[in-house]
């Protein structure tokens, strides 16, 4: 192996190195860059907690609605544990997930449905 093969094996070491620290570098900034909201922090906003559940905010709000109304006449929650704080409601990132694993969502077809009391 002659001098020019050598520096030609060094030339690329040298440029898979750069081409290592660039990436990394982008991983750092892009995950510097993340929106803060997607990544799910342990007290979950309304928003936060559908992305969570990969619904939208209409959907959790109708569905905490529909629990408040069935929690009124005696009934159970179907959906996620659900704190509130004033009037902004606030969801448990654990108690979201334990709500998930229990088959959570399948319940979502009885749980839109309110009847209006009267």
């Amino acid at each position: 192996m002659g001098p020019r093969y050598i520096h030609r094996a060094q030339s690329m070491t040298e440029n898979n190195l750069n081409l290592q620290k660039t990436i990394a570098a982008t991983i750092v900034q892009a995950i510097k860059d993340y929106p803060p909201t997607l990544i799910s922090p342990h007290r979950m906003t309304e928003e936060q907690a559908a992305a969570y559940c990969g619904r939208s905010k209409f959907w959790l709000r109708n569905l905490r609605r529909a629990d408040d109304f069935r929690e009124a006449e005696g009934g159970e929650r179907l959906g996620p544990p659900v704190i509130h704080e004033g009037r902004t409601p606030f969801y448990m990132r654990e108690s979201v997930t334990k709500w998930l694993d229990a088959g959570g969502l399948g319940a979502r077809t009885d749980a839109l449905v309110i009847r209006k009391a009267g």
